[in-house]
């Protein structure tokens, strides 16, 4: 495994978010001070094997509405993606309320 440590360093104490299986942390890459988004497995369960998955499937896609992975490690216990502008939640006065509903179906 590589170690995510030599590589980023966390920003902040809390997440910026937390899901069924891993969470994202802010974090600064150590060789340049780029911030970037740094998601990790919670202990337990399915979850190395889960985001494992999403590498795999995430780094072979190339798409504007697919956030890239830039960074992982080869064992798959963390990977890097850019730093997002927001999420659904924080662009909603951006998209009408119906089209909201309509996009959190796709985000739940």
């Amino acid at each position: 495994m590589v170690n995510r440590r030599e590589r980023y360093r966390i920003v902040g104490r809390a997440p910026l978010g937390v899901g069924g299986f891993a969470r994202v942390f802010e974090a600064e890459r150590r060789d340049d001070g780029a911030r970037v988004a740094l998601k990790e497995p919670i202990a337990g369960g399915d979850a190395q094997a889960r985001l494992r998955r999403e590498i795999q499937v995430q780094t072979r896609l190339n798409h504007p509405h697919v956030m890239p992975i830039i960074d992982y490690d080869p064992d798959f216990g963390w990977f890097v993606m850019p730093l997002g502008l927001g999420n659904l939640e924080h662009l909603r006065s951006w998209v009408s309320e119906e089209e909201f509903h309509a996009l959190k179906i796709f985000n739940a």
